[in-house]
């Protein structure tokens, strides 16, 4: 994983900081040399974080809009303090709100009985055949 982090961080350099009168090694050093005493997540995030639906040279230059550290219920907290009504993580995974303490269990449970497992070329397993049982259930069939 940290050679992974360190080639993408190299082409993220080469690319944010290309010219051909510098020779990339000194490239290299320029731009860690101006990593030396950035030490933040939002630093981190700027430098080698790259978004999705983000305009990356605008991100690099004004940080991320908002760093969130922590969530209850409906709200979230950002590390400036500010408590705000979570209205777009839902779009993604935590529509049941955040820190539930018995989803917390269960995905606990789930993940020492069996982490992952791919359902790929005819595989399953019990859990994946009981969601699907559940959900069809539920569903309008005709």
């Amino acid at each position: 994983m940290k050679v992974v982090h360190e080639n993408l961080r190299l082409t993220r350099v080469l690319l944010n900081n290309f010219s051909p009168r510098i020779p990339p090694a000194q490239m290299i050093k320029i731009h860690m040399d101006k990593l030396a005493d950035v030490d933040s997540p939002r630093a981190w995030d700027r430098q080698f974080h790259v978004h999705g639906q983000t305009n990356a040279r605008l991100h690099q230059q004004d940080s991320p809009t908002a760093m969130v550290t922590r969530g209850q219920g409906v709200r979230i907290e950002t590390d400036d303090g500010q408590s705000i009504i979570d209205g777009f993580f839902g779009l993604g995974c935590v529509s049941l709100g955040n820190h539930d303490d018995r989803l917390a269990r269960a995905a606990m449970d789930q993940m020492q009985e069996l982490p992952f497992a791919p359902t790929f070329c005819g595989r399953s397993h019990p859990r994946a055949a009981d969601l699907a049982r559940a959900l069809t259930s539920k569903a309008a069939v005709l």
